[in-house]
């Protein structure tokens, strides 16, 4: 219980700090909210152009969010570790792009800022989210005896025709002499 706590906080604050990271500079001031998703598919890379929105980091990010929200709700490491996949994936190729353009990465001013930081930081907080939660157990197995558990089938439905005690009876049947 203190695991799947644990790792709900961790997959929660690795959301949050994703989806709010778009929202701080990313590389040389510029928010990350003002970076089209397409630029970093394209083979232009990146461009000085804007990006509304819905249309930057933003929807990918709050994507990511709303999946780690369904992980923690539904108790799923597969999801959890998903989520962390997109945030890490796209602030990842972001930086191969970038790095593509400006032929350096420099953490500080006028390189990397808390933006790109945030997001990684958030993509690695849902990877332990998902490693610190225990997920959903399996059902506990049925006490009541079943016709197969105890030596016997079943033909439609009912017990097999009992014979001699311990021959396709249930558990502490006997069958008494007529």
């Amino acid at each position: 219980m203190i695991r799947n706590l644990l790792g709900s906080l961790a997959a929660l604050a690795g959301a949050v700090t994703a989806v709010l990271s778009p929202f701080r500079p990313w590389y040389d001031g510029r928010p990350g909210r003002e970076i089209a998703f397409r630029e970093l598919l394209s083979d232009d890379g990146l461009t000085g152009t804007e990006a509304d929105l819905f249309g930057g980091l933003f929807l990918i990010t709050l994507g990511a969010g709303i999946l780690a929200l369904l992980a923690v709700l539904s108790r799923s490491r597969l999801l959890a570790a998903l989520a962390g996949c997109v945030v890490l994936g796209v602030s990842g190729l972001w930086m191969a792009r970038q790095y593509q353009l400006a032929d350096q990465l420099v953490v500080g001013r006028g390189g990397l800022e808390a933006g790109a930081l945030s997001a990684v930081g958030g993509g690695l907080l849902l990877w332990c989210g998902a490693w610190l939660m225990t997920g959903r157990r399996a059902a506990e197995p049925s006490s009541t005896p079943t016709p197969e558990a105890a030596g016997g089938s079943v033909i439609e439905g009912r017990w097999p025709a009992a014979g001699p005690v311990g021959e396709g009876s249930p558990p502490g049947f006997r069958r008494d002499a007529a």
